[in-house]
């Protein structure tokens, strides 16, 4: 598999051991292993850096400089609060993708109660409830109170 050009965490998976192992097995049997350059030069890490700090996913970074996803993580790691930035970016888009889904439904369904939006609009409802639950609930219909109604007595 390595042979016909297969990653080494690929081949890991499928035969189920270690990318460790797998690189002292095709050393072992003279396999080429395609090597990516583990050091990283710094006007090259700036670019990364920036990557990173706008919240883009590192394997498609890692793509985009032909490195590896650890090589990137490695970036990642290097710098205090990067995740945390990371982080905060992702949540805000989601919330963002959220907020639109539940106002659009709103907007084209004006008469739909909080079940409806709930049954319809579901990934978003739950997500926004998880995390924003006082922002969904101002943007919720009011709720319907259900009357009570007494059951007939046995005769």
């Amino acid at each position: 598999m390595l042979k016909n050009g297969e990653s080494l965490r690929k081949v890991a998976k499928k035969i189920g051991t270690t990318v460790s192992t797998l690189k002292i097995k095709a050393v072992r049997n003279h396999v080429v292993i395609d090597r990516r350059p583990s050091k990283i030069k710094p006007d090259v890490e700036r670019v990364i850096w920036r990557k990173l700090f706008m919240g883009m996913k590192t394997q498609y970074i890692a793509l985009e400089f032909n490195l590896s996803v650890g090589a990137i993580e490695k970036v990642l790691t290097q710098y205090k609060g990067l995740k945390q930035h990371r982080k905060h970016i992702w949540y805000v888009d989601d919330f963002n993708k959220h907020q639109i889904c539940i106002n659009e439904f709103l907007n084209t369904n004006p008469d739909a109660t909080r079940n409806q939006v709930r049954k319809e609009v579901r990934a978003s409802y739950y997500w926004l409830y998880k995390h924003e639950k006082e922002w969904l609930y101002r943007q919720l219909p009011k709720r319907v109170i259900a009357r009570y109604w007494p059951r007939k007595a046995n005769k």
